[in-house]
């Protein structure tokens, strides 16, 4: 299944819970053979696009 997720925070920027549940959640779903697209904020000095734990 083709998962596209938006999310307010995730690492490296860190305000809250959200960014760890969804840090954790989504490389699992990549495991079960999902691909998931993730939508994020700007945050400093990281890229504009990256794969991280297959996400």
């Amino acid at each position: 299944m083709k998962i596209l997720v938006l999310i307010w925070e995730f690492p490296p920027r860190l305000v809250g819970g959200i960014a760890r549940h969804g840090a954790e959640l989504y490389p699992e779903l990549v495991k079960l053979g999902h691909e998931i697209h993730l939508i994020t904020v700007e945050f400093s000095q990281a890229p504009a696009k990256e794969i991280i734990e297959g996400i």
